[in-house]
């Protein structure tokens, strides 16, 4: 989940180590491609 965009599902994942970004499609908000160590986001479960 994320603070702004809400709940999304990770799509892709680009990179490796450090330099890794992943790809999020949030309902109404269309994809998104996020830093993880930056982007306000925590795990959600199903």
């Amino acid at each position: 989940m994320h603070s702004s965009f809400g709940v999304g599902e990770v799509t892709h994942t680009f990179g490796s180590g450090e330099k890794v970004s992943i790809a999020v499609k949030f309902s109404g908000m269309g994809p998104k491609i996020l830093d993880p160590r930056l982007a306000p986001i925590e795990l959600v479960e199903n």
